[in-house]
C-alpha cells in the first residue's frame, strides 16, 4: 500500500458545489488537494444531464476521429481505382495525419491562452467542410485537399480525452476514459465494416465514408458550442504574444513538417511513379533525413523544451525506451490494422470485395476489442472502489506527480507541471517499492501521452502500406496468385518427335534467337534475363505459324486419310481429288500464319477477321493469298462467322486456336505446336541457367500459355518454374475467369497488343491454366498523363487525339510566319468536338472563313475525303404506372420496349447486308441508352431508348426518324397495348468531297513531297468537325499524323510523322497562299 505522507498534490476544481459541472455559469476555480477529492467521494454526487451529455460527447468525438482514421485507409486501394489508381492515394491518409502530428503541440498550448470551448468546437467544423470536399471530389487533388482539412480536427484529441477529467470527479474519471477508448475501439471496427459496405455497394460509394465523417463532426462542433463551458482557470502564466508564438515551437514544427512531408513524398514516388534509384525520390528522402536530424538536434540543444518535452528524457531511460517500446506497438498495430492487412488481402488476390475484406478483420478485430474490455473495465472499477475507500494504488509522491500531469495535459503544457515535480518525484518514480500504475490517473497518464505521440506513429505507419503498395503493384491491377501451381503436374502430351520432325520440313524453318537481356537482369536484381525473338518464324513475325501448321497439318492428314509422317507434297497432291478450304478467324498473326501454311500446302484458304482490324494488317493477311472476310463486331464475333462458314461447307476446315465445346482437337494440336519453341528454347539455355525459376507467358485466348504450362508441368520438364501470364487490362479474359473460379467473357476495349485482344478463353485450355498458372497480371505500360518519349513516339492521353495534330499545325504558323504570304494561314483550336461541336460551330457562327481547310485529326498520314453523319432520336415507349401488385391496372413499358429492341437488331443486320455506299459502306443503327423504371415494386410508365443512326449521304434527322417510327408502327400494329413517343434530338452530317477536287489532289502532292510515298485517300470511320466546314462551302480534307490508343488506356503518336506532317502543311500553305 501507499504511504500516507502529507503533501500538496493539487487539482484544479469548480468553487461552486452544485451538480452539473459542465453549466456556463461555473467559471471560477480553485485548487484542491487530493485528500479533499477523496473525500469528495464519500458523499453521493448529483451530477446533472449536461456534465454526462458533454462527457458522452467527447467518447462520441474521439469515436468520430478513430473513424476518421481508420474508414478511409481501410479502403484507400479502391478509392485510389475512381482515380485511375492514382499514385497519390496514400496521401489521403498522410495528409490528415501531418495535420494533426503538426497541430497537436501547437493546439495543447494554445488551449492555455484560448477558451478550450472553441478549441473542440471549431476544428470539428473544419472537419465537417473538409469530409463534404471530399465526398464531392472529381480529382484525388480535390480528396486529398479535403483530407488535409479533415486532419485539423484530429489535432483535438488531447483536449476532448481530458475533458471528462475536467469536469468529473475523481472516482468517475477512469470510467469516463474507458467508455471513450471503448467507444474509440468500436469506432475501428465501426470504419472498417462500414467503409467496406459502402465501398461494396458501387464503385463510389466509399464517397458515403466521408458523408458519414461530415455528420459525426458537424454533430460533435453543435455538441460542444452549445453544452460545453469549461471553467476558466486563474493560475495560467500570462505571456506576451510573441512568447505564446515562441512557446508553440515554430522552428521546430518547420522542420518536423518539412522533413514529414519530404519523406512521405519520396515513398510515394517510389510506390510507383519513379523507380527507387531515381532522384525524384533520391532527393526528397536524403533532404527529408537531413531536416529529420537537424529537427532532432535543435529541440535538444535549442529549445529549452519543445515539440518533444525534454524532462521525459531526464530520469533515465526507462520512461522514454517505454514510450518507444509502445510507437513501435503503435505503428504496427496501426499499420495492420488499417493499411497493410486490407491491401494485402486485396492485392494477393485472396478477396476482392471491399465488404468481404472488412469481414475477414473481424478475425482478429473481436478479439481486439472484447479483451480490451476487462483491460480497461477492470482498473476502473478498482480505482472507484479505492477511490470511495480512499485507498490509492501509488506512493502519495507519485500519485502528486501524475495529477500535476493531468492538469498539465488538460491545459496543453505539460513540460511545466513535469518539470515541477520531476525532482521530488524521481526517487518514486524510479524505485521499485511502489506498486504498479493502475488508478484512473495512471491510466489517463498513459493515455495522453500515447494520444500525443500517435499522430507521428500513424504518419510513417502509413508508409509502411506504401512500400507495400510498390512491392505489389497497383492496386488496380491486383495479381491473381496460385500456390499450389507449381507443384501440379500436367497430364501427358502428344509425343514431341512427330511435332519436331513436321517443323523441320516445313520450308526456311529454323530455331529462333534466346536474347539475354543483362541490363534487365542487373536492374531486377536476378541471374539472368532471355527474350525468345519471334520476329521472323517462316517467314512471318510470330510464333502463331507453330501452331497454325502442326494444327492444319493434324486437321488435314485426318481429313484426307495420310499418315503423320508423310510428305507435304503429299497433301497437295491428295488435296486434288478432295479439295479442301481452310478457314480461320483471327485478330492477327493466327490468320496470316493460316493463310502462310495454306500457301505452303496448295490449299485455299478464307480468313475472318472483325471490322476494327487496322487495314494495313488485312493487306498483309491477303498478301498471303487469303480470302478476307470482314466481320461486322469483335474477334468473338468473327470466331462464330468462322465456324458457321466451316459447317455450311462441306470443304472447309476450321483451325481456330480457341476451344469451345465441341470443337476442341484442333485447337490442341495447335498448342502441340506451339511447344516446338519451348524445346528451342531448353536446348538454347546456357548450362548456368538450364533450370529457369519464373516464365512469362502472354494471353490471347490461352493456347500460347497452355502450352507453356503443359510443357513445363508435365513429368519430364527439366524444371518447374513459376508461371506468370500477361494481358492487356482491356482484354483480360484469363485473369477475370481465375478470379471467378470458372471461364467468364469479357468486353474488350482498344489495345496496341492487339494480337491479345480477345474477350473469351479457350476451354482446352482453361482447365490447365486455371491448376498451373501461378500468376496472372494485367498489363498497363506507362502514365497516361507523363508525356513520355520512347522509341520515337509521344505517350500521353490525347496524345495522338489530337496533340499531335496540334502540334504540327501551331509548328506549321512558326514556319510560315515570315514567307510573305499574300493570304492568311489561320490555326483554330477549338473544343467539343466529341460531344456538340460548340467550338467550330461558334467559330464559323462569329463569321471566319477560310478558302481551304485541314483538320488534323490522327489519320495515319492518309487523306479522309468523306465520312459518315450521324443522327440520335429518343423513343419512349409507354406504360401505365402501378403498384407491382396489381399486374390488372400496371402496363409495364420496359417488357414493351423489348419488341422494339429485337426489331431494332433486326433492322441493324439489314442495313450491314443491304446496299453500300461505293465509298462509305452500309449505314448503322444501334440502340446507345435505355432508361425506365423508378423503383423494384412498381410497373414502369415509360421507357426511354436512344438510338443513333451513323448516316450515308442523303440521310436527315427527318428520314431517320421515319425509319425508326415505321419500326415502331410495325410492332404497333402487332402487338396489344404498345405506344410510344419519337422525337429526333439531335443530328450532324455527312462530309464528302470529291477524290479528284483540286484541293485533295494539291494535298496529296504535298504529303508525297514531305515523306516520299503517296498517302491514300480514304473514307474515316468517325464523325469530325469536316462537315460543318463543308456545310459552308470550304473544301475542306482530314490529314494528321501516326499513332494508336485513341479513347484506349496507352495511347501514343509518332513524332517522326507528326514532323512530316507539319512538313507537309508548311509546304502545302506556301503554296496554297504565295
Amino acid at each position: 500500500m501507499a504511504t500516507e505522507e502529507k503533501t500538496d498534490a493539487v487539482r484544479v476544481e469548480d468553487t461552486d458545489t452544485s451538480a452539473d459541472r459542465a453549466s456556463p455559469h461555473h467559471r471560477e476555480v480553485h485548487v484542491k488537494t487530493i485528500q479533499e477529492e477523496a473525500a469528495e467521494q464519500a458523499s453521493p454526487l448529483d451530477l446533472g444531464w449536461r456534465t454526462w451529455l458533454v462527457v458522452f460527447l467527447s467518447s462520441f468525438t474521439i469515436m468520430a476521429q478513430v473513424y476518421t482514421t481508420v474508414a478511409a485507409a481501410s479502403v484507400v486501394a479502391f478509392i485510389a481505382m475512381d482515380f485511375e489508381g492514382s499514385s497519390l492515394s496514400g496521401w489521403i491518409i498522410q495528409g490528415p495525419l501531418l495535420m494533426q502530428a503538426a497541430l497537436s503541440p501547437i493546439v495543447g498550448r494554445l488551449s492555455d491562452i484560448l477558451d478550450r470551448k472553441y478549441l473542440a468546437s471549431i476544428p470539428p467544423l473544419i472537419a465537417f467542410v473538409g469530409a463534404v470536399v471530399c465526398a464531392k471530389a472529381t480529382s484525388m487533388n480535390m480528396l486529398i485537399g479535403g483530407s488535409i482539412l479533415v486532419g485539423v480536427t484530429l489535432s483535438t484529441i488531447a483536449i476532448v480525452q481530458s475533458i471528462p477529467s475536467e469536469i468529473l470527479p475523481l472516482k468517475y474519471r477512469a470510467v469516463a476514459n474507458g467508455i471513450a477508448f471503448l467507444g474509440g475501439a468500436s469506432a475501428g471496427i465501426i470504419g472498417q465494416l462500414s467503409a467496406g459496405a459502402y465501398s461494396h455497394l458501387n464503385s463510389g460509394g466509399w464517397r458515403y465514408i466521408f458523408w458519414t465523417q461530415a455528420a459525426f463532426h458537424l454533430t460533435s462542433a453543435i455538441g460542444f458550442l452549445a453544452f460545453y463551458w469549461p471553467p476558466r482557470h486563474s493560475d495560467f502564466p500570462r505571456m506576451k504574444v510573441k512568447e505564446y508564438i515562441w512557446a508553440c515551437d515554430p522552428i521546430g514544427s518547420f522542420l518536423f513538417i518539412g522533413s514529414s512531408a519530404l519523406i512521405l513524398l519520396a515513398l510515394d514516388w517510389a510506390a510507383g511513379t519513379y523507380p527507387w534509384s531515381d532522384a525524384h525520390v533520391i532527393a526528397p528522402l536524403v533532404i527529408g533525413c537531413i531536416l529529420l536530424i537537424v529537427f532532432g538536434v535543435y529541440e535538444w540543444k535549442a529549445r529549452p523544451d519543445g515539440l518533444v518535452a525534454h524532462v521525459f528524457f531526464r530520469s533515465g531511460p526507462n520512461f522514454p525506451l517505454s514510450v518507444f517500446a509502445f510507437a513501435v506497438e503503435g505503428w504496427i498495430f496501426y499499420s495492420a490494422v488499417n493499411a497493410i492487412t486490407p491491401q494485402m488481402i486485396l492485392r494477393l488476390g485472396w478477396e476482392a470485395d471491399p465488404w468481404r475484406i472488412a469481414v475477414r478483420q473481424l478475425s482478429y478485430l473481436l478479439p481486439i476489442f472484447f479483451f480490451s474490455i476487462p483491460i480497461t473495465w477492470i482498473p476502473a472499477n478498482q480505482s472507484i472502489q479505492n477511490a470511495g475507500g480512499n485507498r490509492f494504488p501509488l506512493r502519495e509522491r507519485s500519485w502528486t506527480m501524475l495529477h500535476e500531469l493531468h492538469i498539465a495535459f488538460r491545459n496543453g503544457d505539460i513540460a511545466a507541471a513535469v518539470a515541477k515535480e520531476a525532482t521530488s518525484a524521481s526517487a518514486s518514480i524510479k524505485g521499485r517499492s511502489h506498486p504498479t500504475i493502475a488508478s484512473s490517473e495512471g491510466n489517463f497518464f498513459r493515455s495522453a501521452f500515447i494520444k500525443l505521440t500517435l499522430p507521428r506513429i500513424q504518419l510513417y505507419s502509413h508508409n509502411t502500406s506504401s512500400l507495400f503498395h510498390y512491392i505489389m503493384s497497383s492496386a488496380r491491377r491486383k495479381p491473381y496468385l496460385n500456390t499450389s501451381a507449381n507443384s501440379w503436374i500436367a497430364p501427358p502430351g502428344a509425343p514431341s518427335d512427330l511435332v519436331d520432325a513436321f517443323h523441320r520440313k516445313l520450308p526456311g524453318y529454323a530455331p529462333t534467337r534466346l536474347v539475354p537481356l543483362p541490363s534487365i537482369a542487373s536492374e531486377l536484381g536476378v541471374a539472368a534475363v532471355y527474350i525468345k525473338e519471334e520476329s521472323n518464324r517462316i517467314g512471318v513475325p510470330s510464333f502463331k505459324i507453330l501452331g497454325a501448321s502442326w494444327g492444319t497439318f493434324r486437321a488435314v492428314t485426318q481429313r484426307l486419310h495420310l499418315p503423320l509422317d508423310c510428305e507435304l507434297s503429299a497433301i497437295a497432291d491428295a488435296a486434288k481429288s478432295n479439295p479442301i478450304t481452310l478457314v480461320a478467324a483471327t485478330a492477327g498473326n493466327h490468320g496470316r500464319a493460316v493463310a502462310r501454311v495454306g500457301s505452303i500446302l496448295g490449299l485455299a484458304v478464307e480468313i475472318f477477321v472483325p471490322q476494327n482490324m487496322h487495314p494495313a494488317t488485312q493487306r498483309l493477311i491477303a498478301s498471303e493469298g487469303a480470302k478476307l472476310a470482314v466481320v461486322p463486331g469483335d474477334y468473338d464475333t468473327a470466331v462464330r462467322a468462322a465456324w458457321d462458314a466451316s459447317q455450311t461447307r462441306p470443304d472447309a476446315i476450321l483451325i481456330q486456336d480457341t476451344a469451345f465445346d465441341g470443337y476442341e482437337d484442333i485447337p490442341n494440336w495447335i498448342v502441340q505446336g506451339y511447344t516446338t519453341l519451348l524445346r528451342e528454347t531448353t536446348a538454347q539455355l546456357p548450362p548456368a541457367h538450364a533450370r529457369p525459376t519464373h516464365v512469362l507467358a502472354p494471353v490471347g485466348v490461352g493456347s500460347f500459355a497452355q502450352a507453356v504450362i503443359s510443357y513445363y508441368r508435365s513429368p519430364s520438364s527439366p524444371s518447374s518454374p513459376s508461371v506468370t501470364t500477361v494481358e492487356p487490362d482491356t482484354a483480360a479474359c484469363l485473369h477475370a475467369s481465375l478470379r471467378a473460379g470458372n471461364p467468364v467473357s469479357v468486353q474488350t476495349a482498344h489495345t496496341i497488343m492487339a494480337g491479345l485482344n480477345c474477350g473469351t478463353v479457350s476451354t482446352s485450355a482453361w482447365p490447365l491454366l486455371r491448376a498451373g498458372v501461378s500468376a496472372a497480371v494485367k498489363g498497363y505500360e506507362g502514365n497516361a498523363l507523363s508525356g513520355e518519349v520512347r522509341d520515337g513516339k509521344l505517350y500521353g492521353r490525347g496524345a495522338a487525339d489530337m496533340k499531335g495534330g496540334v502540334a504540327a499545325a501551331m509548328a506549321t504558323l512558326v514556319r510560315v510566319k515570315d514567307a510573305g504570304l499574300r493570304g492568311d494561314v489561320i490555326f483554330a483550336g477549338v473544343a467539343d468536338e466529341e460531344d456538340l461541336s460548340i467550338g467550330t460551330e461558334q467559330l464559323l457562327k462569329a463569321g471566319w472563313t477560310a478558302d481551304a481547310a485541314v483538320v488534323s485529326e490522327p489519320t495515319g498520314e492518309n487523306i479522309i475525303f468523306a465520312h459518315k453523319g450521324f443522327v440520335w432520336v429518343e423513343v419512349d415507349v409507354l406504360g401505365v404506372a402501378s403498384h407491382g401488385s396489381r399486374p390488372d391496372l400496371g402496363l409495364d413499358a420496359i417488357s414493351k420496349a423489348g419488341y422494339f429492341l429485337v426489331e431494332l437488331d433486326k433492322h441493324a443486320k439489314r442495313l450491314q447486308e443491304g446496299p453500300k455506299h461505293p465509298e462509305l459502306g452500309p449505314g448503322s443503327i444501334h440502340a446507345s441508352i435505355i432508361q425506365g423504371g423508378e423503383e423494384a415494386s412498381s410497373y414502369p410508365a415509360k421507357c426511354t431508348i436512344t438510338v443513333e443512326k451513323r448516316t450515308l449521304p442523303g440521310e436527315t434527322a427527318d428520314t431517320v426518324r421515319e425509319e425508326v417510327e415505321n419500326i415502331l408502327k410495325g410492332i404497333a400494329a402487332e402487338v396489344p397495348d404498345f405506344r410510344y413517343d419519337l422525337r429526333a434530338t439531335f443530328s450532324r452530317s455527312t462530309f464528302e468531297i470529291e477524290p479528284d477536287h483540286p484541293f485533295v489532289s494539291m494535298t496529296a502532292q504535298h504529303t508525297e513531297k514531305a515523306t516520299g510515298t503517296k498517302s491514300d485517300l480514304v473514307t474515316g470511320p468517325f464523325w469530325t468537325d469536316c462537315a460543318l466546314i463543308s456545310e459552308k462551302g470550304i473544301p475542306a480534307v482530314v490529314y494528321g499524323p501516326k499513332g494508336e490508343g485513341l479513347h484506349a488506356k496507352t495511347e501514343w503518336v509518332d513524332l517522326g510523322s507528326v514532323e512530316a506532317v507539319a512538313e507537309t502543311l508548311t509546304s502545302l500553305a506556301l503554296d496554297f497562299c504565295k
